[in-house]
């Protein structure tokens, strides 16, 4: 980092390690300074690092009107976001084979190195593991019994591999939205890969879409990235789920607004939906397709946050 303002303020940039810094210095500072997380880059951003201009421009400010000249590559630009993720040097790579070294060495030095050094790991073979459990369970509960019993850890542990994880910005958790605590599940959170890329890499899959079994889950996971990015100030994101399974991947709670977002690689309502109606009747309702189809189109999610309260 170059400092061209050292008379006026200072500047403190962490990597990977702030989780420990995080720990160490929790209340130094206080008032005297601002944090800024800095995640992989959101879809426009990669548009953005792509030349795409226009079509960053068309998706951020006229989400609901895209003309039909850019769907295609809106579509192709899309795929690659969710096969290769979104760090700002595999965006800018040019070969798929440049996208793996540099994919695989973000999560050589950052999941499996850094995390067991700067955490003094005793089981760093565990910690993998359990991310390579992770990688294959995206967007399901986490059952804290089950996830231990599979790795081989005490739950504490495991809930402590969880926590750095999260910390170091590889894992995101997802709390469920309940109001009738009698038949909706309140407890039991969900997690999804801060990068899509990062998750891919790890199983070793790079594939596209359409030679992946795991194309909606991943599909699933990057409208997560995009409503995480996106979502406005004092809006939560949550899922939802009943005791008898049914199921909303997403759902946003704005202020005196509900809005409710069920993913499907292939457009098609299911009976979780006409729950849901059922329950909220007031909330906003919306399918999102990997292409056009019927519904909303992955790329448009943006639009839909925009009209949110």
């Amino acid at each position: 980092m170059v400092d061209h303002h050292a008379n006026d303020y200072k500047l403190i940039m962490t990597g990977n390690s702030s989780a420990v810094i995080k720990y160490h210095f929790r209340d130094s500072l206080v008032g005297r300074k601002a944090v800024y997380e800095l995640y992989p880059l959101n879809f426009a951003e990669f548009l953005i690092f792509k030349g795409e201009d226009r079509l960053a421009h068309a998706i951020s400010e006229s989400p609901q009107s895209i003309p039909d000249s850019y769907r295609s590559a809106l579509d192709r630009y899309f795929e690659e976001f969710i096969i290769f993720g979104a760090y700002p040097k595999v965006v800018k790579a040019r070969t798929k084979a440049e996208k793996w070294d540099i994919l695989m060495d973000i999560a050589g030095s950052c999941i499996l190195k850094d995390n067991r050094d700067l955490f003094r790991i005793e089981k760093p073979q565990k910690l993998n593991h359990l991310v390579q459990y992770l990688c294959i369970n995206i967007g399901k509960e986490l059952n804290i019994n089950n996830l231990s019993n599979e790795v081989g850890l005490h739950n504490q542990t495991t809930r402590s591999y969880l926590d750095i994880l999260e910390e170091c910005y590889v894992i995101k958790r997802l709390k469920p939205y309940h109001r009738n605590l009698s038949t909706e599940l309140r407890k039991m959170t969900k997690l999804y890969f801060v990068d899509t890329g990062i998750r891919n890499i790890m199983i070793n899959d790079l594939n596209s879409l359409d030679r992946r079994s795991d194309r909606g889950e991943l599909l699933e996971n990057a409208i997560h990235n995009m409503l995480f990015h996106y979502r406005k100030q004092g809006q939560k994101l949550r899922y939802w789920q009943t005791r008898n399974r049914q199921e909303i991947d997403f759902i946003i709670e704005g202020t005196g607004s509900l809005t409710s977002i069920e993913t499907k690689y292939s457009q098609a309502r299911t009976s979780s939906f006409t729950a849901f109606q059922t329950a909220y009747p007031h909330a906003q309702c919306h399918v999102v397709s990997f292409k056009n189809g019927d519904g909303i189109p992955a790329w448009q999610v943006i639009g839909v946050i925009s009209f949110v309260l």
